[in-house]
């Protein structure tokens, strides 16, 4: 499907009519990406029936619905990428999916990387065409947990700008961190369970 054709816009971001906040945001996010990229702008609607030209579907709506584009056999996080030479089905099993398939569109296709927070970590590739294959592609995390911590240790991130600390949340976000449980360590094992006892 073609979505930019020599810097000119030539498909919509398209939701459904009662879609929450956060897929609007994530919306936006792909419709800034693909504009610096490539210059063009996309637009963002809102489903109805007999819409024209080629379309992302983000997230369910109708369409996607008769399309048979399902997350039902993904366990959570899980994403669904479905593409035909009119429809681009971005679909996540839940919230976190929803946003995992977002960031994973822009990298996959467009070439995104967030090597660290911050827009000095960006890199965004320029390109004027972007079209995408017909065919599908289907992720769920291996892992409940996907955590890397950034903690201060003494002074450690004393020389950190504002900015970069900031901004740590929207780059786990966009690298897929996270995750549906969080397991706390500690240092206090050998307390906890001393070594004479239980390591024997």
């Amino acid at each position: 499907m073609l979505i930019v054709d020599q810097g000119k816009p030539n498909a919509s971001i398209v939701l459904n009519k009662d879609a929450e906040p956060q897929l609007l945001s994530l919306a936006k996010e792909l419709q800034r990406y693909i504009q610096r990229a490539s210059g063009a702008t996309l637009k963002i609607a809102s489903w109805q029936p007999g819409f024209k030209g080629n379309v992302i579907h983000l997230g369910p709506n109708p369409r996607v619905t008769e399309l048979g584009v399902t997350t039902e056999d993904l366990g959570p996080e899980g994403f669904h990428i479905w593409c035909s030479d009119r429809d681009l089905v971005l679909l996540g099993k839940d919230d976190l999916g929803q946003s995992h398939v977002t960031y994973a569109f822009l990298e996959r296709f467009c070439g995104v990387r967030w090597l660290w927070p911050g827009e000095s970590g960006e890199v965004v590739p320029k390109f004027d065409t972007l079209e995408v294959e017909e065919g599908e592609w289907v992720e769920a995390p291996s892992f409940r947990m996907r955590h890397l911590p950034v903690m201060s240790y003494r002074n450690a991130n004393e020389g950190w700008p504002n900015t970069f600390k900031g901004r740590i949340g929207e780059w786990r976000q966009r690298q897929k961190l996270g995750g549906q449980v969080v397991i706390q360590g500690v240092h206090a094992f050998g307390s906890i369970a001393p070594p004479r006892i239980y390591y024997r």
